[in-house]
């Protein structure tokens, strides 16, 4: 038998590396980052839940009882240092898409919000209307 030939550095890294440095936590959500393209769970990237911890994008603390749920990714900094840090997952859409001004065209960006509330309706918007309702 012939052995599969990782796809890419990804692939080859250790299972405990990848879900150290890319794993996920909470309740699973439609993704990528939870599910496989065959639909498959990907439970062997769930991590334990960051308790105590802090959402790089909101500074909020994770609650588990509240049903907190996002991803760990790498974290670079300008000392030359690498950490793996916690992001709640609206938080981190919230950064790719803006909030929910920026999604209907209008950028305004004082919404009088905090971060995380912003997280939350971008998470709802792009739930009610998809991605290719995005301006």
């Amino acid at each position: 038998m012939v052995a599969e030939i990782p796809r890419t550095e990804y692939d080859a890294m250790p299972i405990e590396v990848r879900r150290n440095a890319f794993g996920w936590f909470g309740p699973a959500w439609p993704s990528g980052i939870c599910y496989a393209e065959d639909g498959r769970l990907l439970e062997e990237m769930r991590k334990l839940f960051p308790a105590g911890e802090k959402c790089l994008y909101c500074n909020e603390t994770f609650d588990e009882a509240a049903g907190d749920n996002g991803k760990a990714m790498p974290l670079g900094r300008a000392d030359g240092s690498v950490s793996v840090i916690h992001v709640h997952k609206e938080c981190a859409l919230r950064e790719v898409v803006g909030t929910v001004s920026c999604l209907e065209g209008h950028h305004h960006h004082d919404t009088g919000q905090t971060p995380r509330q912003e997280a939350l309706a971008s998470w709802a918007w792009i739930q009610e209307h998809g991605t290719q309702a995005m301006r």
